[in-house]
């Protein structure tokens, strides 16, 4: 598995480098014109530090970067200096990978690099093809080599039971990992890595390379790659589907024929159809960061050979952004729209289902919109009427919010009112009565009021469902998110008041069907603990108290990271075609990413520490027993054995010094009483946050800034507790008295 993240990380890497040349060798040119799926990255630095091994060690607990170097030599026989390997690493200028196609036997697929200087690899291949190193030659192309070389991966078979690879027919994924680990190789241009998943697909990739002014059969030459892409003007990164293919290949996996949906699904069958998806034509996505002004921007767009029917019913004209008065600045996600008749979209919709379920003779369907219909009945007014009442704009948002002492979130949906008067008479007199009106009687329950608006709501399984009218807004959902509209409103938190979101807004178009707002920052902290799991549960040394805790989470760090970053997301509808704008403001530089893979290193770095304070700890204790006082220096403990390793006693900070740095070991007094919490050990020089880590003789593990840690070394020499810390509670009864029957533990 270490292995394979690796390898994810070198790929990531050598994604990353400058910017493309106007001169260079078009990338796509060495693909099919039949690729389904095509990506490529010629962005700045950033990819390069997200692949950093740091961000795997913080999110992933228990995993360790091999060397890649000694990896490469033991399974592929392929040497490579340190300088050589980091030059292979950063040499990378751009780079493409694509989906060729997809048969029952696998996926076929093919990535290109462009590098500076590929001398060391082109090296280490030739002196590595020989049997039994992992590395063969194939055959030749125009006098450069082809190698067929086996990944170092290992692929477990997959077992029965619920997951990905049973659901797959218990583990064609896994098959195809198994595959996709033979790869042949090759370097032409003495600049161009080129590795496919077999020889043919090798074969053609170097033929399109050799003729690139012939695009006839490649990427390059096919319409919809290029129509797709028309109007992307040198992007950073791009992603080309084209859809077409895709649909026929996971047909031809599936073995339907073209006569049906992807798959049957008896009543939902009806719904896939209404998708009409062999409309889809193509997708497409450029994108471009700013690390200047904080900005990325990505383009996208979604093309229909003719209009779906769905598409049609559901068109909207773009209209200017609306509600963001009224979103918190803290929501979690917020979409919004300017939609000046919702009834007319209403009928539409509703006419569009009607229609196909008649003639797919869903009765189920029909019934359905017939009840919904009948459900107004009471109210002697129509759903489209209702709906009217409303224009000018409506959104849907999610905030934080707290249950129960539990984090948690708050949804809400906000619609402005053409007639407040009108449309409050209409709600009581007459929604209030419709069957469609049960909830809101329901809800009518209880009233408080909050900064002088009156809501109604009712309890519900710990949530409390709410509505109220506001200005001119009628606001319906968790009474937390109400609550949090009304306030931003009054002491000027919205969207609105946000000179990031103006500056991410300001990079779309003024006139949108729809925008949607994301809070990264939020987001990550809605998503709680991001520590994945590697290996089953962490083992980690027994202390008392541990300091490292408050960082088990990297999610909190993410959070305060992406804190400021603002999206906004907008869509606009063209006659066959839907167009999107991703425009974030206030992302991290590419220097901040540094940073949190320095963050997450040491994080790393805290965790040794604790589990190499733990056997300090323990063999000061046997010392402080057997030889009757405490320990003066490090190397007491290993020159008496009562430490097994040196490098327990060595500061992993050390390491950026370029030596080998010692734990300090406090000055003790004359008698040492190891139930107090007094210092026992500490690093020399601050780490983290500039704080000095440290473990005291009750085997706590603390965190210390200069001025406590002199104060604890003080205190140390007198046998005296660290300030605010008394007996350690195990070791005494309830009233925080030591029981009589403690032992003394007390040493001269």
């Amino acid at each position: 598995m270490s292995r394979r993240i690796v390898l994810l990380a070198v790929a990531c890497t050598c994604l990353a480098g400058a910017l493309r040349a106007a001169d260079d060798l078009k990338l796509a040119v060495s693909f099919p014109s039949s690729t389904v799926i095509y990506i490529e990255v010629a962005s700045p630095e950033v990819l390069e530090n997200l692949s950093q091994p740091q961000f795997l060690e913080g999110l992933i607990p228990g995993f360790k970067a091999p060397n890649l170097a000694e990896m490469l030599s033991k399974e592929l026989g392929m040497q490579f200096t340190a300088e050589e390997l980091g030059g292979l690493v950063g040499g990378v200028r751009r780079g493409a990978i694509g989906l060729l196609d997809i048969a029952v036997s696998g996926p076929r697929l093919q990535v290109i690099i462009d590098h500076k200087n590929p001398a060391a690899l082109a090296r280490a291949l030739k002196a590595a093809a020989a049997p039994g190193n992992g590395v063969e030659l194939a055959e030749t192309f125009e006098g450069e080599p082809i190698y067929n070389v086996q990944l170092p991966v290992k692929v477990e078979e997959a077992k029965p039971g619920i997951g990905v690879g049973s659901m797959l027919g218990g583990g064609h994924i896994k098959k195809w990992l198994a595959q996709m680990a033979n790869v042949y190789l090759s370097i032409q241009q003495k600049r161009y890595i080129v590795v496919t998943s077999s020889i043919n697909a090798m074969k053609d990739a170097l033929d399109f390379m050799a003729f690139p002014d012939d695009t006839t059969d490649t990427l390059v030459g096919n319409a919809r790659y290029k129509e797709a892409l028309a109007e992307f003007e040198k992007p950073q990164g791009l992603l080309f589907v084209n859809t077409n293919s895709l649909i026929q290949a996971i047909e031809r996996i599936t073995g339907d024929k073209g006569t049906g949906p992807v798959g049957k699904m008896e009543t939902a069958q009806f719904f896939i159809n209404l998708v009409e998806y062999k409309q889809l034509k193509s997708f497409a996505a450029g994108w471009w960061v700013d690390d200047e002004k904080q900005r990325v921007r990505m383009d996208a767009k979604l093309q229909f050979h003719f209009a779906p029917g769905w598409y049609e019913a559901s068109r909207t004209a773009p209209g200017a952004q609306a509600m963001a008065e009224y979103v918190p600045t803290n929501a979690i996600f917020a979409f919004t729209n300017n939609i000046e008749k919702p009834g007319d979209l209403f009928v539409r919709a509703r006419n569009f289902v009607l229609e196909r379920a008649k003639e797919a003779g869903r009765e189920e369907v029909i019934k359905h919109i017939q009840d919904m219909d009948s459900d107004m009945q009471g109210s002697g007014m129509k759903a489209e009427d209702l709906l009217n009442q409303f224009s000018g704009g409506a959104a849907v948002i999610v905030v934080p919010a707290t249950v129960d002492g539990r984090s948690t979130q708050a949804t809400a949906m906000l619609m402005r009112m053409k007639d407040r008067a009108k449309t409050e008479e209409m709600f009581y007199d007459s929604l209030k009565n419709a069957g469609m009106g049960k909830d809101a009687r329901q809800t009518d329950r209880e009233i408080e009021f909050f900064e002088g608006v009156e809501i109604h709501f009712r309890e519900q399984n710990s949530r409390r469902v709410a509505f109220a009218f506001y200005e001119d807004i009628y606001l319906n959902g968790d009474r937390d998110a109400i609550r949090a509209v009304i306030g931003a409103r009054k002491n000027k938190k919205t969207l609105a008041d946000s000179p990031a979101f103006a500056d991410a807004r300001g990079a779309i178009w003024e006139k949108a069907a729809g925008t949607m707002v994301l809070n990264y920052g939020a987001i990550v902290s809605m998503m709680g603990n991001l520590r994945f799991s590697f290996g089953g549960p962490q083992k980690k040394k027994a202390v008392v108290e541990d300091c490292t805790e408050a960082d088990d989470n990297p999610g909190v760090h993410i959070a305060e990271f992406m804190a400021d970053t603002t999206v906004v997301i907008g869509a606009i509808g063209r006659d066959k075609e839907i167009v999107i704008r991703y425009s974030a403001a206030k992302w991290p530089r590419r220097a901040q990413f540094k940073s949190l893979a320095e963050l997450f290193k040491d994080v790393e770095r805290n965790k040794t520490i604790r589990d190499r304070f733990a056997d300090v700890q323990r063999a000061a204790l046997a010392h402080l027993a057997l030889k009757g006082k405490a320990p003066e220096k490090a190397d007491d403990l290993t020159a008496a054995g009562y430490v097994q390793k040196a490098e327990t006693v060595l500061d992993p900070y050390g390491d950026d010094d370029g030596g080998k740095r010692q734990f300090k070991l406090a000055a003790q007094a004359a008698e040492v009483d190891v139930r107090q919490p007094i210092l026992l050990a500490y690093q020399e020089k601050p780490g983290l946050r500039g704080r000095h880590m440290a473990v005291l003789w009750t085997g706590d593990v603390v965190s210390f800034s200069p001025e406590e840690l002199a104060d604890a070394q003080e205190r140390a020499k007198m046998g005296e507790a660290v300030k605010g810390r008394k007996v350690h509670a195990a070791l005494t009864d309830p009233k925080g008295e030591v029981p009589p029957e403690a032992p003394e533990r007390k040493f001269k």
